[in-house]
């Protein structure tokens, strides 16, 4: 069992995961354990393999892992910067926003010399999260600026375009 509340959860998992299954490739080499995850989207992770001692002996090492986790989660702070309640737009937003290979997010935490994770939701928002809050609070009133002049041209973009 990950976590009830569904944000956890999905942070949990994109966690252990990783990005491409990285983490999770590197910890069944470090393991030495050949097993199979699934997540699920209620809030566990469910681990098969080829026999039940395999499978009992992954649930004993990645239970402590999940749970470093869920501290390493619930010690940060997070703060949502809604985006747009459209898709389509809310998709444009968040392309614009962190760029090609992530040169203007990677801009922005240069510009203002803070390195935050930032993450998008599936409700409209990114999510901005560190271990300070002032941190955080910056961070997220900058990205609530610059999603506001990104709306703004998408705006005037949509204008021409119209008329």
């Amino acid at each position: 069992m990950t976590d009830s509340d569904v944000g956890v959860h999905d942070r949990v998992c994109a966690l252990f995961v990783g990005r491409k299954r990285k983490a999770l490739k590197k910890f069944i080499l470090e393991t030495g354990i050949k097993f199979k995850v699934h997540t699920t989207d209620a809030d566990h992770i469910l681990v098969s393999g080829k026999d039940v001692e395999v499978v009992k002996k992954a649930v004993e090492l990645i239970t402590p892992h999940i749970d470093k986790i869920k501290r390493e989660i619930q010690s940060k702070v997070y703060e949502n910067v809604f985006t747009d309640e459209d898709e389509d737009i809310r998709y444009r937003i968040c392309g614009l926003l962190i760029g090609k290979n992530g040169e203007n997010i990677d801009r922005i935490r240069s510009d203002i010399g803070l390195n935050f994770p930032v993450l998008g939701t599936k409700d409209g928002h990114i999510r901005v999260s560190g271990t300070n809050a002032e941190v955080v609070k910056r961070a997220a009133d900058r990205l609530t600026l610059e999603i506001k002049k990104i709306r703004e041209d998408i705006e005037v973009f949509d204008q021409k375009l119209n008329s």
